[in-house]
Formats: C-alpha cells, sequence, structure tokens
C-alpha cells in the first residue's frame, strides 16, 4: 500500500470541502482533498453542450454583497475582487393564483409589489420584513422551535393567498410548511429575500475553479477519480483513509465533506460507531430530491417573461405540482448562442432506484416540459439540446442519500431533537457542508462554505490537540 502523510485529508471536494481545503492550507497545513468524480465541485457545477451552458443544480446564492456571508469568505482568503456576481433587479418572479410577485434586489420594492397584492395585509406585511431584517429576531423566533412554519404564518398573516406566496419562497425545502421548522424555514426566506438571487458570472464552474486555483497555488493537493471507502481507525483515532484500489493515505486530521449517513455507516461503520447514534442517523429524513431538465431552444425567450430574471417560479393551486423555471441566458448571454436560449426546470420528486429512472426517465421528462409550458411555451422543433438529471443521478453524483438536494430535511421533528454537529465521536474526524449547514435549513453553497470555513478555523486552532 501506497503511504503518504498528511495534516488533513478532506474526502469530497464540493463546495464545503474546497473552502475548508482553502482555510487550512493558507494556515500551512498540508492537506489533500480526494475527490471521486473527474472534476471538484460536486453539483456546483456548469456543463457546456453544442454552445449551450447550463448550471448543474443551482438557483441562486445568498450573502455575495460586501459584508455578507459568502462575501466574507472571499474577503477571508483575498478573492474577493477575482469573481463578478450578477444579481438582477428582480431576481425571482412567482407566479400563484392568477397572482405575480417579484423578489427584488431592493427590499422596499418587494414590500411594494406584494402589498399591492394584499393592501389589506399591508401592516402585517410590514411587521413581518421588520422581522425579516432585525438580525437578533432569531430569539423573537425561537418560541416557533417546536412548531411549523405554517403556525408562524397563521400568526401574521389572515389571506390564504399571502400565506401561500411565503410558502412558496421556501419551496427549496421540499415539504410543505406544515411539516417544517418555523425557525429553519424563516432563515431561508431571510437570506434569499435580504440577499439572495446571486451567481458568478460566467456560471458556478467559475466559483469552483477560483476555490481550487487558490487552494493548488498555495501548496494543496488533489486526487481525481479516487473513492474512499473506508476511514482507518486505530484505537478509535483516524490515521487515515483507504481507497477502493487499496491505496492507504495516512493523515492527523479526517474531515468528510460527503454524505453523512455513508460516512457513520461505511466510512466508520458499525463497531466504530455506536448502535444507537448509528440509528439515530440511519432514522433522519434527508432533503428532498429533485429532477433537472436542461433545455437548449432555438429561439429568443425575454418576451416570454416580466423580468429578465434568475428564476420564475410557477404554481397553479398547490405547492406540490410547483415548477422552477432558470432562464440563464436572460441574465447571462454567453449560456447560448445568439437568437437561442438556455433554461433548467426543476421539479420536487420522490426518489426511486437506478432501474426505475432507466424505464422512466424520458416518460417524465416529457411530461415536466408539457408542464413547462405554462410559463414558456416551446414546441419539440424548438428544442435543440435535452439533458436529464434524475433524483438517482444526482445521487450518483454526490453520494448523497436518496438524491438528498439540500442535506437533511428541516422538518419539525428532526429539527428540535436531532442534528449531527461537525465534531464526530472520534476526535480527529470531522464532517463538513450540508450535512451540518441544514441543522438551519438552509443547506446550499453560501452554507456549506461556511461550514467548511467553520471545521477549518476549529482544526487550526485546535490542532495540537486534534492531530496528537
Amino acid at each position: 500500500m501506497l503511504k503518504k502523510e498528511y495534516d488533513v485529508i478532506i474526502i469530497g471536494g464540493g463546495i464545503g470541502g474546497l473552502v475548508c481545503g482553502c482555510y487550512l492550507i493558507r494556515k500551512g497545513l498540508k492537506t489533500l482533498i480526494i475527490e471521486k468524480n473527474d472534476t471538484l465541485g460536486g453539483y456546483v457545477d456548469t456543463f457546456r453542450c453544442n454552445g449551450y451552458s447550463f448550471n448543474t443544480c443551482i438557483r441562486g446564492m445568498v450573502g455575495c454583497a460586501t459584508g455578507g456571508a459568502f462575501n466574507r469568505v472571499l474577503t477571508d482568503l483575498g478573492l474577493e475582487h477575482k469573481l463578478d456576481f450578477i444579481r438582477p433587479p428582480v431576481y425571482d418572479d412567482i407566479h400563484f393564483f392568477k397572482k405575480k410577485v417579484g423578489l427584488h434586489n431592493n427590499v422596499e420594492e418587494t414590500i411594494d409589489e406584494i402589498i399591492r397584492q394584499f393592501p389589506k395585509e399591508k401592516k402585517a406585511v410590514n411587521e413581518f420584513f421588520q422581522l425579516l431584517r432585525d438580525d437578533s429576531a432569531i430569539t423573537e423566533i425561537y418560541k416557533y422551535r417546536r412548531l411549523s412554519f405554517q403556525k408562524l404564518l397563521n400568526e401574521y398573516f389572515k389571506e390564504k393567498e399571502l400565506k401561500f406566496l411565503f410558502s412558496a419562497m421556501r419551496i427549496d425545502s421540499g415539504l410543505m410548511p406544515s411539516r417544517t421548522s418555523a425557525i429553519a424555514d424563516f432563515m431561508l426566506i431571510k437570506g434569499n429575500i435580504l440577499d439572495g438571487g446571486y451567481l458568478p458570472n460566467g456560471g458556478m464552474k467559475s466559483l469552483v475553479e477560483l476555490f481550487a486555483k487558490y487552494f493548488k497555488e498555495k501548496g494543496g493537493h488533489v486526487i481525481l477519480n479516487t473513492f474512499i471507502k473506508k476511514i482507518k481507525l486505530n484505537k478509535y483515532k483516524a490515521e487515515g483513509v483507504l481507497s477502493s484500489d487499496d491505496l492507504f493515505f495516512g493523515a492527523k486530521v479526517i474531515v468528510s465533506n460527503i454524505d453523512a449517513t455513508y460516512t457513520f455507516n461505511s466510512l466508520l461503520g458499525r463497531g466504530n460507531v455506536s448502535d444507537k447514534f448509528l440509528d439515530e442517523i440511519n432514522a433522519m429524513e434527508p432533503s428532498a430530491s429533485v429532477f433537472l431538465i436542461y433545455l437548449g431552444l432555438g429561439k429568443p425567450i425575454k418576451s416570454y417573461f416580466r423580468y429578465n430574471c434568475s428564476a420564475v417560479w410557477h404554481f397553479n393551486k398547490s405547492l406540490a405540482g410547483g415548477i422552477v423555471c432558470l432562464p440563464a441566458s436572460l441574465i447571462d448571454s454567453s449560456f447560448a448562442p445568439q437568437n437561442a436560449s438556455s433554461v433548467t426546470a426543476y421539479f420536487g420528486v420522490r426518489f426511486e432506484d437506478e432501474q426505475y429512472w432507466i424505464a422512466n426517465k424520458a416518460r417524465i421528462a416529457d411530461i415536466f416540459i408539457k408542464r413547462l409550458n405554462r410559463i414558456l411555451p416551446i414546441s419539440r422543433r424548438d428544442i435543440k439540446l435535452l439533458a436529464i438529471n434524475s433524483p438517482y443521478d444526482l445521487y450518483k453524483k454526490t453520494l448523497n442519500r436518496d438524491g438528498a438536494s439540500r442535506g437533511w430535511s428541516p422538518c419539525i421533528k428532526q429539527f428540535n431533537n436531532f442534528f449531527p454537529p461537525f465534531q464526530t465521536h472520534v476526535e480527529n474526524v470531522f464532517l463538513a457542508g450540508h450535512w451540518v449547514a441544514s441543522a438551519v435549513g438552509n443547506g446550499g453553497v453560501t452554507f456549506s462554505a461556511l461550514i467548511g470555513k467553520k471545521v477549518a478555523n476549529y482544526i487550526v486552532n485546535n490542532h495540537n490537540n486534534v492531530a496528537q
């Protein structure tokens, strides 16, 4: 077996692992990132085909303004001027019950648009937005920690359609508001409304490339196309990792930036983890998965949209039937050839096994393309390129249990009872990414990056203790 010694090995080169690696390497810790795929980034990616570009699975980012959470990560690393972000004046446009409400990067305009639709709720809308803007408001809504987001909405609003609007704003949680934690959904909406809707110029891949370049230039090592099958322990302390090819890589500290269930059940395994803890992890509910359609259209689409926005959400009378359409070429013309368009659409669906999707992927894509016509009239002749990713494809790419798109589900029972912290019971093994961040219902790029930063800072500050 080949043995290499590192201060830290990070399993999984998604955004949490990349950011963690950047913070570690800048402090001089010899760090290796091992990724099972042939590229870094996980589902934070951009793929290109026949002149069309598509962001794989990202609707938008939060916290990218000066002083915002993600901007602080870039600033810490000296990268704040290395990447431009696009944030259209209206980044999300929500269609529901024959009404339309845009989310503006000027919050006052968002408030005005909502009040125009619901004038009788003016006082309640202003009070709710005041709560969103108040950084200490988490203490105010803490009383709802054991209650649903629906209960919180009922406290503030009377009109059913207004409650539906705010429920639609947190549709990425994948659950009905009667099932989700009030705190989790409140924080999800707060981030999106106050500082959301950002996309890196040139696509999400440019973000990954920026962190990867920094990591490598500072001396970090990356190994791709390598599957880790085991974290090797010696007397309940990790001493390295073992690949599927039986290559051993030694390290003083291990960070797992992949699925938490897989980490505890397979990488550590029963016998090294208590049965009680494994039972708790295995009983947890992952977040919902999605079915993604990528369309290269041979026509311009600007006339079909009210705004040059990054996302249009369409609902009839049910959250379950919602469609999210991402007309990427409206805000970044490099995503499609001239007089053509790049569009991604996604829909919440159940996770099924590989055989199900082999048999049904094309049929389900046809159903959803027809549903997409509620927003964007297209015919088969318009479609010059079609690509599809099912929940099983997401699982294969990331190992996320049940193709989870945002880590753990923010359901009430789960939020109040158990979430694994970034520190595991093995003192030199840590978790990173959205399997920790989703404890507040906010899996996603920014919060995965923040957990990567938090883990790295802990390792740096406690290196002598955790690496002995």
